[in-house]
């Protein structure tokens, strides 16, 4: 793989992945697993090694805390296969890039329509307990005999019951 290809990839997953500089542990965190590929970087032979090891990096720091981990262990493989289509010369780089935008915009939306829809179930379970709506069945008269007679029209009977 071209090399300068790769360290272009590579400063922008470093710009997107750490951001600038924080006091968050997790952010650290996510720094030094990012220095570790870069310090690795020549060993890669591939765009889907490389995006391997952001991706693992990336992954332990976004797993804590994010209510839904299916969703990110998906972003996280949609964006590897995305990788080795790219290796494969199936797809360019700004292709390959603008692929993972997608993505992550896709896992985004569903993750935010996950939210809105936990929300609204618990304003409508505080909704319920604050205001019980109380059910009670239509009060039934007590049946009595019923007198049916039936009556003859032409070829036909007609029922009539009270």
């Amino acid at each position: 793989m071209n090399l300068l290809v790769m360290r272009g990839v590579v400063g922008l997953l470093v710009v997107f992945l750490t951001g600038a500089g924080s006091a968050d542990p997790l952010q650290d965190h996510l720094a030094a697993g990012v220095r570790a590929c870069q310090a690795r970087e020549r060993e890669f032979r591939s765009m889907a090694a490389l995006t391997k090891c952001y991706l693992d990096a990336e992954f332990s720091v976004r797993v804590v805390g994010y209510p839904y981990p299916d969703l990110l262990r998906l972003e996280m493989a949609e964006r590897l296969a995305n990788a080795q289509r790219f290796d494969q010369r199936a797809v360019g780089l700004a292709e390959m890039q603008a692929e993972d935008a997608r993505i992550t915009a896709r896992i985004a939306a569903e993750a935010r329509r996950r939210a809105m829809e936990e929300r609204s179930v618990r304003a409508l379970e505080r909704a319920a307990r604050r205001d019980p709506v109380v059910v009670t069945a239509p009060a039934q008269e007590p049946i009595g005999p019923i007198r049916c007679q039936t009556y003859r029209y032409g070829n036909s009977l007609d029922t009539i019951c009270d």
